[in-house]
């Protein structure tokens, strides 16, 4: 009737927050018609969505002149003409509502215009003292600013409880917020140093900026080395506390942030880098999935953010693959500290990293010196990093056969462009250093690179001398005095067979030789070449297409060799198979052998047999 003829532009209401759990009991007792956990349910199912900012109602007048303030959520209706953006979500895409800026920010100030400062009717104010009206002034104002921060409010299903907002400092630059971020955050555990921070604030936008494809900004030590290494885009993603409402009721830990997330996009390998995440320990529970948990919706905001770095940068399908630096050891579950306001790193948290998606990449990580107080990366080879990866529907996997565990894996080039494009960024001349080079030896002598699953402690890195031949690495392995045992010397095969095998090609159509090694480099070493702490050696007979695992030998403690040994036969188990299925049989390998010797291990005995319950196809023979 007022000629929008597609209708309204959105469709409002207001409803009361879910009770909590002493007031639902209440509301049981008084026989109440309908809880409003049950009125929530009710809205969902009715196309209802909340609006996922800060809403706080104009406070309301009574008769008898008292100003009354109410904690109310924002609903919208889902209808035809509600935008939708695609969005990653524990590794899945899925598709979402949300509404434009302009659209609910002209809402909320048509609706609170009668209230606002420029109104003439404004009688109401006489009854309020000055404290009242500065309260709400308050109140409208950081709902105001929450809403300028962010380009597009989503619109979430149930539960309608989070308590916090998220705010990329990249899109919406503020100094007030980065500076609490370094004080409440970065100073007590001392993170980084005040020059590392101020390296931080360059690669950030200037405060009134809000563009996310403009030219990053460096010092001038680094400007030549970041043209080279091609375009990044610095992220730092806070979570605000709304309120307070996420708090115990303990006093310590005052401020508006209350969780915090450093990622980065590289341009030209289309990849995402995650370098630090920290929260309040009472912001975070030991699954993801939690409703009280703020890592879960953090992680899916930054992978969010990623994807759409990488649209803007022409890679229509998305960020390429999304990284993880994390630390080798393990931090303690949370149930473990009693302190609600300690800093958790989310780095040590393999457990919650790995429910939410992540997997350990199998190589031997190092991170470049990122700062100028970084001077050498003998300084980052102490602390020990790991690196895993988010997985997504981009990330490959094995041919999965029988009741095989789905197992993930990325390619050599990708790896290595990653890592080779990451220390060019910071340093000039990387391959100077010597710990870079062991780094990306072992990265080229393997084809694909497996993800792992947990645990994430481990010391070795596993390569096939099928796929890379390597000479002087089987000679190392053959004469190895620790690993072979003088009648395993007697009964084993001659070095020059082995050769022979891997390198004739013609003896490779008939059989195919699985030499995998786990390679170590020790800390006192300072070679470029690998130590070899175990190995297993496997034949593939092409024309009946199955197995023979000969010999598996592991070194170090009884933890260590279970766990060795294992890992071993799994890599085994999924090369062989690629193998078959490379040779045309789609359906896998029709049987792997295992040719026992009866002075056989029984401590490998048992790290086998944990490998080979999981596969219906592994049987063994005696020999």
């Amino acid at each position: 009737g007022r000629g929008h003829l597609a209708g309204a532009n959105a469709i409002f209401l207001e409803a009361v927050g879910e009770e909590s759990s002493s007031e639902e009991k209440k509301n049981d007792k008084r026989g109440a018609f309908m809880s409003r956990k049950e009125l929530h349910v009710l809205f969902e199912q009715l196309g209802w969505r909340l609006v996922d900012f800060d809403f706080v109602p104009p406070p309301q007048v009574t008769e008898f002149g008292e100003i009354v303030y109410s904690d109310r959520l924002l609903l919208v209706r889902v209808t035809s003409n509600i935008p939708r953006f695609t969005q990653l979500t524990d590794g899945v895409v899925e598709e979402f509502s949300y509404l434009h800026q302009s659209t609910v920010v002209n809402f909320v100030r048509n609706y609170w215009k009668p209230f606002r400062e420029d109104c003439s009717d404004a009688s109401y104010l006489l009854e309020g003292t000055e404290e009242e009206d500065q309260s709400w002034r308050k109140e409208y104002r950081r709902m105001e600013e929450q809403l300028e921060r962010c380009e597009r409010i989503p619109l979430r299903p149930r539960p309608w409880r989070r308590s916090f907002m998220l705010v990329d400092l990249h899109e919406n630059p503020d100094r007030e917020l980065l500076d609490e971020f370094k004080q409440k955050f970065l100073d007590p555990i001392k993170l980084v140093s005040q020059e590392d921070f101020e390296e931080w604030v360059k690669l950030l936008p200037r405060e009134g900026e809000r563009n996310s494809t403009r030219k990053t900004l460096l010092s001038s030590d680094f400007d030549e080395i970041n043209d080279d290494a091609g375009h990044t885009d610095f992220h730092i993603l806070l979570a605000l506390d709304r309120g307070q409402k996420l708090r115990p009721n303990q006093r310590g830990c005052e401020g508006l942030i209350i969780a915090a997330m450093v990622f980065e996009y590289n341009a030209r390998t289309n990849c995402g880098l995650v370098l630090h995440f920290l929260t309040y320990s009472f912001a975070t529970r030991d699954n993801p999935k939690h409703i009280e948990d703020v890592g879960g919706p953090m992680f899916t905001q930054a992978m969010s953010i990623l994807e759409e770095n990488a649209v803007a940068t022409g890679h229509l399908s998305g960020c390429n693959c999304i990284f993880v630096e994390t630390l080798r050891e393990e931090v303690p579950r949370l149930s473990s500290s009693p302190n609600p306001y300690r800093i958790v790193d989310f780095r040590g948290r393999h457990e919650w990293l790995y429910k939410f998606g992540c997997r350990l990449l199998d190589v031997d990580y190092l991170p470049p010196p990122r700062t100028p107080s970084q001077s050498h990366p003998q300084q980052q080879a102490k602390m020990k990093f790991s690196l895993a990866v988010v997985l997504t529907p981009r990330i490959p996997r094995y041919p999965t056969v029988m009741n095989y565990e789905t197992t993930y894996y990325l390619p050599q080039e990708l790896v290595q462009n990653f890592l080779v494009t990451y220390w060019e960024k910071h340093i000039s001349k990387p391959e100077k250093f010597l710990l870079y080079k062991r780094m990306i030896d072992l990265v080229q002598r393997r084809r694909i690179i497996p993800l792992m699953d947990l645990p994430w402690a481990r010391e070795w890195t596993l390569v096939d001398l099928y796929e890379s031949s390597d000479v002087a690495l089987l000679y190392s392995f053959y004469h190895s005095k620790k690993l072979w045992t003088a009648n395993q010397i007697s009964k084993r095969e001659s070095l020059a067979s082995w050769v022979s095998m891997l390198e004739d090609k013609k003896k490779q159509e008939l059989v195919n030789l699985h030499v995998i090694l786990a390679l170590q480099y020790p800390n006192n070493s300072s070679g470029t070449r690998p130590t070899v702490t175990g190995g297993v050696v496997s034949r593939y007979f092409t024309q009946i297409n199955c197995a023979l695992v000969t010999h598996l030998l592991c070194s170090g403690s009884e933890k260590q060799m279970k766990v060795m040994g294992s890992s071993l036969l799994e890599e085994l188990v999924e090369n062989t198979e690629l193998n078959a299925i490379e040779g045309g049989h789609i359906a896998g390998t029709n049987a792997i052998f295992f040719e026992l010797d009866p002075s056989f291990s029984p401590l490998i005995m048992q790290a086998k047999s944990q490998t080979s319950s999981s596969s219906s196809s592994s049987s063994s023979s005696s020999s």
